[in-house]
């Protein structure tokens, strides 16, 4: 292939070099002839399932494997490609006056050596120390990756004549299916040395296959470089296309998925790997009403402004209620109103389905039921999940313009508020109070005086009265005994004959 005989003799003796990645620096472009190992003594000795720690490759990992020589190509009838009547495996070699060429990718001189003499090709691969009666199959599956299902996906595994069917293990989730599955079987090599994992789709009218992806398990086994991978507990975690046949290059999805292989006697020195789904994260978010602005006033000449919060999302497991309201800024002339209040839902387990805060803005009286004047809905999604991927806290500050939809009115005032998202483990050693309770702090809230004296809460009923003719003392005792007043008659109203 033009390659020069010291270069390639180089790269044969060479150790590959390998790439140590810490565990938020997976996601990397993976050079030819790399090798990408997790950093640390106990990540390569017991590889998990935690996708912060085992090593990644993008597609198979044949694209990072170099001693793969030997190609199963599909045997096909005519011009029909998707039919396939079996695989040819083997290496063609062309000789043309005393020189040779071999159609593969890289030019092995061991491949030369044994490969095209029937006595050294058999004892190659039918040597008993290097192929033993008995493999050790370990199948790993994490999940399904934009399938395209539309009732319920499911695995099934094929080798040889060997068929495990998960049929009754079919999952909910269409896009991207969960699955953690762990599969075991023993197998003879090479009998059943050609692996193909297959997605269905359910249904009760006749099973659909999604795709499939085919691991040539006696390629792997023969491979020098992945039995190191395998052995130093270094096998990464394949991303592999699924398609709808071997000759389609169509996609419809991708399995994220690894496999391992060892000799059945020796099956008590590498232990399966543990494969659970991760501990979900939990998230809190802290919520601040400061205030409103340029709220409609629905009561003539003044509105009395309180803000609810309401939380939309079913993975919320926090011991405060889905609903807080707060308190009532009475008679405010110009909409505007000051509320100095805190709203927190701890334990929102991430990944979430949905997860909607409706912020709605309302009139409240004190007499009447309360009238709905605008909203606006905060969908925090997105940066909940940024929170759980990144393990950072997010922090804003916002003005936001209410709407009432139904009635076609928009910009009908704004809510002045500050949030911020963090991980539990970080709210739980910052505690905070709802409302303006203890622990009072990240801010300090003070309760407003604006809107919560006694000539805002006559005002709101339409009554006036100057209370600045009496003394600071006095006044509250004056608006006692005017409230009191207020009340005798209206239960006379509601009471007389």
């Amino acid at each position: 292939s033009g390659i020069p005989a010291c270069l390639h003799d180089y790269y044969r003796s060479r150790p590959a070099p390998t790439i140590r990645t810490r565990e938020l620096s997976l996601n990397v472009q993976i050079p030819s002839k790399f090798v990408i190992l997790k950093e640390g003594q106990a990540g390569r000795a017991k590889a998990t399932q935690d996708k912060a720690r085992r090593p990644r490759v993008e597609g198979g990992l044949e694209g990072m494997l170099d001693d793969l020589h030997w190609r199963a190509m599909p045997l096909t009838r005519g011009g029909n490609k998707e039919q396939v009547f079996g695989y040819f495996k083997g290496v063609i070699l062309l000789e043309h006056g005393g020189r040779r060429s071999i159609m593969v990718e890289k030019t092995k001189k061991d491949l030369l050596d044994y490969a095209f003499e029937a006595s050294t090709l058999r004892e190659y691969f039918k040597d008993k120390s290097r192929l033993p009666s008995r493999v050790r199959l370990r199948i790993y599956v994490v999940r399904g990756i934009a399938v395209q299902a539309q009732y319920g996906p499911y695995l099934e595994f094929t080798a040889g004549t060997h068929v495990v069917n998960l049929r009754s293990f079919k999952k909910s989730q269409l896009l991207q299916p969960e699955f953690w599955r762990t599969e075991e079987m023993d197998l003879d090599l090479p009998d059943k040395g050609r692996l193909e994992v297959s997605l269905k789709d359910y249904h009760d009218l006749g099973d659909t296959l999604i795709g499939s992806t085919v691991i040539d398990l006696e390629d792997r086994w023969f491979s020098r470089q992945w039995r190191d991978l395998m052995y130093k507990g270094a096998i990464p975690t394949e991303f592999r296309n699924l398609t709808e046949s071997v000759t389609s290059q169509r996609s419809k999805g991708v399995v994220e998925m690894w496999i391992e292989m060892c000799e059945t006697s020796r099956v008590s020195e590498f232990p399966p790997t543990e494969l659970e789904p991760p501990k979900p994260t939990e998230v809190e978010v802290r919520i601040v009403l400061w205030g409103t602005r340029n709220v409609k006033l629905v009561d003539g000449d003044h509105v009395d402004v309180c803000i609810q919060c309401i939380l939309d999302c079913a993975q919320y497991q926090g011991r405060y209620p889905v609903f807080q309201e707060t308190d009532t800024h009475l008679n405010s002339k110009d909409g505007k109103g000051v509320f100095n209040w805190r709203v927190v839902y701890p334990r929102i387990v991430v990944p979430v389905e949905a997860c909607v805060v409706q912020v709605k803005v309302l009139d409240d009286n004190q007499i009447t039921e309360k009238q709905f004047i605008g909203e606006v809905n905060l969908d925090l999604k997105k940066y909940v999940e940024h929170v759980e991927r990144n393990l950072e806290t997010l922090t804003f500050d916002a003005e936001l313009k209410i709407s009432n939809r139904a009635e076609g009115e928009e910009d009908i005032g704004t809510v002045i508020l500050s949030m911020d998202i963090m991980t539990q483990p970080e709210a739980d050693a910052r505690k905070v109070g709802i409302r303006r309770d203890e622990p009072n702090r990240d801010p300090q809230l003070i309760t407003p005086t604006e809107g919560r004296e006694w000539g805002d809460l006559l005002g709101s009923v339409g009554l006036t009265f100057n209370f600045d003719l009496f003394g600071s003392r006095l006044k509250w005792i004056a608006g006692g005994a005017i409230l009191l007043l207020i009340v005798i008659i209206l239960l006379y109203l509601a009471f007389k004959p």
